[in-house]
């Protein structure tokens, strides 16, 4: 960081770069970010536990729409209300203790798709992971074909799975990360890639300054740099969990679980 920061340069218009020798650190910089998502942001049980809060917010704010049930958690039914809370001194009170007392109170809930996903979180018990699929692809219009078709047989096949081991449909989860890419703009992007970014993204990436040079160039139209060569892949996770519900053995896991792993793609 020290190096980077040292070889800064701007030039008279006031463009922001990094000198030329700077270009490794750079790159070194954007590839450990990069590794950092799918080591640590993305790894299977972060996303399990991240998934279960997800979920079970989402479905005590739903119930909380149609019957007084719902209603006794107090949780903001839109993002609206979340806006409220976060302008004005109420904010203060919306913290992690905040969705610590919600997820204490919803483990004694009566619905047992809350109950469990609650429990599951407050013993620190993962989800049991049942298949991941890790695909690369280059454009949008490839997309994760791989996650489009697991997807798809999911939701014709987990209804029957729950029926099966007579647990709630809701115990399972299904997940996917958003696609990772080491550079937001890149070179090689599509015209329609480029029209989707917003302007305010669109100058974002590091700047290098070519030696005996006044004009930055982005580091993806380098063409001695690494990341142009990177850049117009996207990385992505899809996965499916199974909370452990109280009546499931660790025979019935590992049954689903081969079940699961006979599903589309690896």
């Amino acid at each position: 960081m020290n190096y980077l920061l040292n070889n800064l340069q701007v030039n008279d218009k006031g463009t922001l770069g990094l000198k030329s020798r700077a270009l490794p650190a750079a790159e070194q910089f954007l590839l450990a970010r990069y590794f950092m998502h799918r080591t640590v942001y993305y790894h299977k049980t972060t996303m399990a536990f991240e998934e279960s809060c997800r979920q079970l917010i989402r479905r005590i704010r739903n119930r909380g729409q149609f019957n007084e049930e719902g209603e006794k958690y107090g949780l903001p039914k839109s993002g609206e209300e979340i806006n409220d809370i976060a302008s004005t001194e109420k904010l203060y009170l919306f913290d992690d203790s905040y969705i610590d007392n919600l997820i204490t109170r919803a483990s004694e809930d009566p619905q047992d798709e809350i109950k469990f996903l609650a429990k599951t979180i407050l013993n620190r018990e993962p989800p049991k992971l049942l298949k991941e699929i890790c695909d690369l692809y280059k454009t949008d219009e490839e997309e994760s074909l791989k996650g489009k078709f697991f997807k798809e047989i999911c939701k014709l096949q987990l209804k029957n799975l729950a029926t099966k081991y007579n647990i709630p449909l809701g115990m399972f989860l299904y997940c996917e990360t958003h696609p990772l890419r080491i550079e937001s703009r890149s070179g090689i992007m599509s015209s329609k890639e480029a029209k989707k970014m917003p302007s305010e993204e669109a100058d974002e990436s590091i700047q290098i300054f070519p030696r005996n040079s006044t004009e930055p160039k982005s580091i993806v139209d380098l063409p001695n740099s690494i990341i142009k060569q990177m850049s117009g892949l996207k990385y992505q996770y899809i996965r499916l969990y199974v909370v452990k519900h109280p009546t499931l053995t660790n025979a019935d896991l590992t049954e689903i679980q081969t079940t699961v792993q006979g599903w589309g793609p690896t």
